[in-house]
């Protein structure tokens, strides 16, 4: 844990539009502390430079930014850092890298949060423009982007679901994929990060709380996931996961119990 990152992290997450670029690369940070921050912000400066006569998603395009089909569940496939050396990365990832870089050569793209997949739309014309990064930068008609939420989630689309998503959408997305890759590998600190980054994010949230407090117990930290589910209930009696942090908080001072 790096109590600068995370300070970092919550002051960038304080502004009105946070810079997704260098909060993916403090995420990066978190989970490795030789990730030089300014150094892959600087990357990104660069092509932005380069997108100043062809736009972000050539420019991502001719470089050979690509999606992470062989291993997509990686978690270095989330992380910017490593997208920018290895020039690929899942969905969303590729996706953050493009809106930083479009952003820096003062172009419109939107990240669109489609269920199952993440794609991005170019809002500089009349009508938006939808492109898919992982499947080859290929433009989308919103029948191709209805086909692939029936492909890929398995519901009906809706025409909300290419609805733009702010930046802590983004970002929480970008961090419920790493918790899930982690603990996919049996790796609880790591997915605990990852919570307590998304709980910067989003402050409050049941769903992240009641994991933190989960994933504490499962590292024997009870003092600190009983504190944690206290917390919650405290500033929240009335929230709909309350009865569920009730039910936790049970459960870990069952496990203290247990251990003494």
């Amino acid at each position: 844990m790096s109590a600068d990152v995370r300070e970092r992290f919550a002051a960038l997450l304080a502004g009105e539009r946070p810079d997704l670029a260098e909060a993916n690369l403090l995420i990066c940070a978190e989970a490795d502390p030789r990730v030089d921050v300014a150094a892959g912000l600087a990357r990104v400066d660069a092509l932005a430079g380069e997108a100043g006569g062809q736009g972000a998603v050539a420019t991502l395009r001719e470089a050979g930014f690509r999606g992470a089909v062989d291993d997509y569940d990686d978690p270095a496939n989330s992380f910017l850092s490593a997208v920018l050396d290895r020039r690929r990365g899942i969905p969303i990832a590729l996706c953050t890298l493009a809106i930083a870089v479009a952003r820096r050569a003062g172009e419109t793209i939107a990240g669109i949060g489609m269920p199952g997949h993440f794609v991005i739309a170019d809002l500089g014309g009349a009508d938006p423009r939808y492109i898919d990064p992982y499947n080859g930068w290929a433009p989308l008609a919103e029948a191709d982007c209805a086909q692939l939420v029936t492909r890929t989630a398995g519901i009906p689309f809706q025409a909300d679901h290419l609805r733009p998503v702010s930046e802590r959408a983004i970002l929480a997305r970008t961090l419920l994929n790493l918790r899930g890759s982690y603990l996919r590998r049996g790796m609880p600190a790591q997915a605990l990060w990852t919570v307590e980054l998304g709980l910067i994010v989003a402050p409050g949230d049941g769903e992240l709380s009641r994991a933190a407090v989960v994933l504490l117990a499962g590292a024997g930290r009870y003092d600190e996931a009983e504190e944690t589910a206290n917390a919650f209930l405290a500033a929240r009696p009335d929230h709909p996961a309350a009865p569920a942090m009730e039910l936790q908080l049970d459960t870990v001072r069952d496990l203290r119990r247990r251990m003494n």
